[in-house]
């Protein structure tokens, strides 16, 4: 059972009042006395009532993160490790995460609404955004501090953090083009998703300079998940005219492939050559490695708390809107075509 005021003031003699003064730091508590009430509860592992605090404040020093249900989203180490940056982040500054799932249109729209008309966080951060974003409509719309992961395409002056996916996505098509590759499938996202439209200019564009044309016969879409990578992937190397390599938007889909070509009896890096996005553990822990742009997801996830925090704070944000440059990472998941 939890330690209360009223705990304290048994222990050390003194009125709740007078305990609860010298925890919140009033200066009109005598420093011997204020010094034997912090030690006794500390010796009684007592810790203030966040809903006691929450009443006094008026705040609920909370953040929202609302998890897009678009595919198996919990199973996806991209979130697991960017929600890792953004706890541990707000943890040090004594905040709390509101983590839930939303699902697609009015339905997503309706649970923003019960999240912020509730008033049960301060702020938010949005991930996949969206050609038309309602969820960036609507935060603007309340004045609902947010910061996006990824960028929006019809409101300019909005925070985000993003990685240059186009420049990602051109470099590893490259990258398989100086390999000796000339049939390169892609397997992509829908267009509703910003990042798709990128990644899209990053791959024609790779071909395009290097003369070959773009067949939209190899190019499919998938929905970023492993299952949806394997299914594509079987698809793709199914095919008579089969392409020598793949380049997915991201590393589960890319690693699904790796079950497609391991099933029809390809050995990856040879007979056919795939890469992928995102720089998960388990890409470089995949057999072969996998070739892919690593972002630094946790890194990016504390510095996506940082700037929220700054703008519930009404402090000086500096830099509002961040564009990455891609690392990729040459593994053996690439090789000549056979």
């Amino acid at each position: 059972m939890s330690v209360r005021l009223k705990d304290l003031a048994k222990q050390t003699g003194y009125s709740i009042s007078t305990i609860s003064r010298a925890l919140l730091g009033y200066s009109d508590v005598n420093p011997a006395t204020r010094k034997k009430i912090l030690e006794a509860a500390k010796r009684l592992d007592y810790y203030p009532s966040q809903i006691a605090k929450q009443l006094r404040s008026g705040r609920t020093r909370t953040i929202g993160f609302l998890i897009p249900t678009y595919g198996e989203r919990f199973s996806d180490p991209f979130f697991i490790e960017l929600l890792t940056g953004i706890g541990d982040m707000a943890s040090l500054m004594d905040y709390d995460i509101l983590v839930g799932t939303s699902g697609d249109g009015e339905k997503e729209l309706e649970e923003y609404r019960r999240v912020v008309g509730g008033g049960r966080v301060e702020g938010l951060i949005i991930t996949r955004t969206r050609i038309r974003d309602q969820r960036v409509s609507y935060l603007l719309k309340t004045h609902t501090p947010f910061i996006l992961l990824g960028r929006v395409l019809d409101h300019k002056n909005v925070p985000y953090i993003d990685i240059d996916s186009r420049s990602g996505i051109k470099i590893l098509t490259r990258h398989l083009i100086e390999s000796g590759h000339r049939r390169i499938g892609f397997i992509t996202t829908p267009d509703d998703l910003v990042f798709t439209k990128f990644r899209n200019q990053g791959y024609r564009e790779a071909l395009k300079e290097a003369g070959i044309p773009y067949d939209p016969d190899i190019v499919e879409i998938g929905n970023l998940t492993l299952e949806s990578g394997k299914s594509l992937g079987l698809k793709l190397l199914s095919r008579k005219d089969r392409p020598t390599a793949i380049v997915a938007v991201n590393d589960l889909m890319a690693l699904g492939t790796y079950g497609a070509a391991q099933q029809l009896g390809l050995t990856i890096g040879r007979d056919v050559s795939i890469t992928g996005y995102d720089g998960i553990s388990l890409s470089k822990n995949a057999h072969p490695p996998l070739t892919t742009i690593e972002v630094p997801i946790y890194e990016i996830g504390k510095q996506l708390f940082e700037m929220l925090y700054k703008l519930i704070n009404h402090e000086n944000l500096g830099e509002s809107q961040i564009l990455l440059p891609p690392k990729a990472v040459f593994r053996e998941s690439v090789g000549s075509p056979a």
